[in-house]
C-alpha cells in the first residue's frame, strides 16, 4: 500500500486519557495520518520488529495481563509478553515469554526487550531489573522463531552497570532498534 510506505508507533495519551501506542502510516514520510485513539494499550517498555521470515510484525511489551492479575490480588511484577500482527492495527493477545522464575531473586522484573532479527533468529536485549536497588542490566535472549524465547549466555549479565561513580551506574538500556553493521563489528 503506497500510502502506508512509512509506519510511525508511538506512546501517548489520547482524548479519552488512555494511554498506550497509536499508529500512524505515511506515503513521503512527511506527511502522516495518525488515528485519534490508542490501538495498544501497553506499557511505555515497547519494541517492534519486522519479521522477514514469517512477514507481518513481532511486537515485545510487557504483559497485558497486569490488569486481571492486579485485580485477582496476585504480584504484579513486570514480565515481557510477545504479540504478533499483519498490518499493525490489529494485534495477538501478548504471550507471556519472560517473568522471574526460581532461579531468579523474588524480586526480579523484567521492563523491556528490544529486539530485531539477525540471519534466521531474533535476538533480544531482555531488560534485567531489580527494582529494590534500581538497578537495569541486559541479559541476551534469542528466538529461532520470535514466539518461543530463551536467556543465553546462562543468564550472565551480556551488558552491565558501570560503577558506582559512573554515569552509568544504574541503568543501561538498548534502543528499540538494531545495531548499526560497521565491517564486521555490529
Amino acid at each position: 500500500d503506497s500510502t502506508r510506505r512509512y509506519k510511525f508507533i508511538g506512546y501517548m495519551n489520547d482524548a479519552n486519557g488512555t494511554r498506550g501506542y497509536s499508529i500512524g502510516f505515511s506515503a513521503d514520510g512527511v506527511e502522516w495520518t495518525m488515528p485519534p485513539r490508542v490501538h495498544l494499550p501497553r506499557g511505555d517498555r515497547t519494541a517492534v520488529g519486522q519479521d522477514f521470515v514469517k512477514g507481518g510484525f513481532v511486537m515485545s511489551s510487557r504483559g497485558d495481563h497486569r490488569g486481571r492479575d492486579r485485580q485477582a490480588g496476585h504480584a504484579t511484577r513486570r514480565d515481557i509478553a510477545i504479540s504478533r500482527s499483519d498490518d499493525l492495527l490489529h494485534w495477538t493477545p501478548g504471550i507471556r515469554v519472560f517473568e522471574g522464575d526460581d532461579d531468579d531473586p523474588p524480586e526480579t522484573e523484567f521492563y523491556g526487550m528490544p529486539l530485531f532479527q539477525w540471519g534466521n533468529q531474533w535476538i533480544g536485549f531482555l531488560e534485567y531489573y531489580d527494582p529494590l536497588n534500581e538497578i537495569l542490566n541486559l541479559q541476551l535472549a534469542t528466538s529461532r522463531d520470535g514466539d518461543r524465547w530463551a536467556r543465553a549466555c546462562s543468564r550472565r549479565t551480556y551488558f552491565d552497570v558501570g560503577s558506582s561513580d559512573s554515569w552509568d551506574s544504574t541503568w543501561v538500556a538498548f534502543p528499540p532498534s538494531p545495531p548499526i553493521v560497521a565491517g564486521e563489528e555490529m
